[in-house]
């Protein structure tokens, strides 16, 4: 009997699913950093998550996944049956102000390092026969994050001075972490257009936008005054971009850029 048992352990072991899932690319990148394997991402390219809901058919596929990995605090109000679900909001210390909740964390890397540290212990935890290469690419991950930041921090240094104004919240995080002055925020929410009376007197040295906003929408705001504008990409939307670093290095190199 001892045997038989053993047996279905080793086959149910040799067939149980090795996939993993996360809600957004920024995720998925570091998930896949730290797992080593490929992670299914449900949020496709050039969607926003926060008008997002999964199809049946990328509910199907993330169902058969060991975990999936959200980024939590709001952003995905939808969720889905039948895969352990790990919210690492939870982990994080988020922006709340007058009753609103930040999730855009992801964007600061001195912020998602927390996250990081959870995304490996749960790794470990599914998949002990893989403690060992999970959690050295865990620290190694958490090493590249210190290092980034460090090198964001040096760079950032000579911009304290200059001031932004957000059009959605979803930079506040990096601003915030690395010092910059947010002179405002035109919309609190992304499903409202902005207000009139946060329309006026807006004067700051950068307007950081996401791509749907119009580009003409971000002229008129600019015109006439020594205020450029920039747009950056919150959800790492170009295939080319195949690592975390490399996602945020892309945007703060458009920021730097723009302060300049």
């Amino acid at each position: 009997m001892r045997k038989i048992f053993t047996f279905l352990v080793v086959i149910t072991s040799i067939f149980a699913s090795s996939k993993v899932a996360a809600t957004i690319k920024p995720l998925s990148l570091l998930v896949q950093e730290i797992y080593g394997e490929k992670v299914i991402t449900i949020l496709p390219p050039n969607r926003s998550p926060h008008f997002f809901s999964p199809s049946p058919s990328m509910i199907k596929e993330v169902t058969k996944s060991r975990v999936l990995f959200k980024i939590g605090a709001g952003l995905e109000f939808w969720k889905i049956e039948g895969v352990k679900t790990v919210d690492l909001s939870t982990s994080v210390e988020l922006i709340k102000e007058n009753g609103r909740v930040n999730p855009h964390y992801w964007l600061s890397p001195l912020r998602i390092k927390p996250a990081v540290e959870e995304i490996g212990k749960v790794l470990i935890s599914i998949f002990p026969e893989r403690a060992n290469e999970i959690s050295k690419r865990a620290s190694q991950v958490k090493e590249e994050l210190e290092e980034l930041d460090f090198l964001i921090r040096k760079q950032a240094r000579p911009l304290k001075k200059k001031r932004v104004i957000l059009y959605h919240p979803a930079w506040e995080y990096f601003f915030r972490d690395y010092g910059f002055q947010i002179a405002g925020i035109i919309t609190k929410n992304p499903g409202e257009p902005p207000k009139p009376a946060n329309l006026k007197n807006l004067q700051a040295d950068l307007l950081v936008l996401d791509p749907p906003v119009p580009e003409t929408f971000a002229r008129s705001i600019c015109e006439g005054k020594n205020m450029k504008y920039i747009y950056l990409d919150p959800l790492a939307s170009d295939p080319e971009v195949k690592t975390y670093r490399e996602f945020i290095l892309n945007n703060f190199k458009k920021i730097k850029e723009g302060l300049q």
